[in-house]
C-alpha cells in the first residue's frame, strides 16, 4: 500500500479539471435502509455520494472518509479500493453553493 495517507490518495484521484460537473437529478436507491441518496450529473454520470456510500457500509451518519473503511482488511477480497478511488469523482450540489469548496463533493461512481 502507498505510504501516503488515503484521503491524500483520494484528493489526486478526484482531479478537478475545468468545468465540475453539477447534480441536475436526485433520487434513492433502496439497496439498503434507509435509501441512499444518488444523483444523475450534468455529463449524465449516475453516482452515489462519498458520505451516503460511507453511511450505508457504516451505519453511521457522517462517518467519515470511505477511503478509511474500504481498506480495512475485512472489505479487501470484496472491495478493490484502487478502483474505488479510480472511480471517483468531483460534482456539485447546488443546494450546498458556498458550502466547503462551493459544493464540490467527491463522490463514488454507480456501477451498472
Amino acid at each position: 500500500m502507498d505510504a501516503r495517507p488515503l484521503e491524500e490518495a483520494a484528493e489526486e484521484a478526484v482531479e478537478v479539471t475545468g468545468d465540475v460537473p453539477v447534480a441536475e437529478h436526485r433520487g434513492f436507491l433502496t439497496v439498503a435502509e434507509p435509501p441512499v441518496p444518488c444523483y444523475v450529473l450534468s455529463t449524465g454520470i449516475r453516482v452515489i455520494g462519498r458520505t451516503s456510500a460511507t453511511e450505508m457500509l457504516t451505519g453511521i451518519k457522517g462517518g467519515g472518509a470511505l477511503e478509511k473503511y474500504i481498506d480495512v482488511a475485512s472489505l479487501k477480497p470484496f472491495i478493490n479500493k484502487d478502483r474505488v478511488l479510480e472511480e471517483m469523482v468531483a460534482f456539485r450540489l447546488p443546494e450546498v453553493e458556498g458550502l466547503g469548496k462551493g459544493g464540490e463533493r467527491p463522490s463514488v461512481r454507480r456501477v451498472h
